[in-house]
């Protein structure tokens, strides 16, 4: 990418939310930005959680980036994806609006995730659904899941 170009891309960043791209500076973007950049994550925080929504649903819009932030450190990516042809579509309209390193809509319950997608015509993936359901089951974080295994131990007393 030359100077210029990233310049161009640089001052359609800065553009605000309400501001909606011509047709040619939609395909600019596209053109450098290719769907393979991105990468939808389904995750689980391994941390206590106030509001006790532990399912995650991320639009990595920098997955190869060398410096982690916090969240790569406090989360379990069980499966990715590749963005589908809406889902890039959406990233491209907000291309600079959001700015940061990831997107993230957050759930109580796998059921909330499960119809989200069905409303955008996706599935999760049956290895997220199965892993939810068992973290649900014996606790999210380690300090769950220990008090867990010590009850049961004392059941079995």
């Amino acid at each position: 990418m030359n100077q210029e170009d990233s310049e161009r891309l640089y001052q359609l960043g800065k553009y605000p939310a309400h501001k909606q791209f011509s047709q040619e500076e939609t395909n600019f973007i596209k053109s450098h930005n290719p769907k393979n950049k991105y990468i939808i994550k389904y995750a689980i925080w391994r941390q206590e959680r106030i509001n006790n929504a532990y399912a995650c649903f991320i639009y990595d819009l920098f997955p190869g980036r060398t410096r982690k932030c916090a969240a790569d450190y406090s989360l379990d990516v069980i499966c990715t994806r590749e963005p589908t042809d809406a889902e890039y579509d959406e990233l491209i309209d907000n291309y600079g609006n959001w700015s940061r390193v990831m997107h993230m809509w957050e759930y109580k319950t796998i059921e909330g995730l499960i119809n989200d997608e069905l409303l955008n015509g996706n599935k999760v993936p049956e290895k997220f659904i199965k892993e939810f359901n068992y973290r649900k089951e014996y606790g999210f974080t380690k300090n769950q899941q220990k008090e867990h295994r010590n009850q049961f131990t004392k059941q079995r007393r």
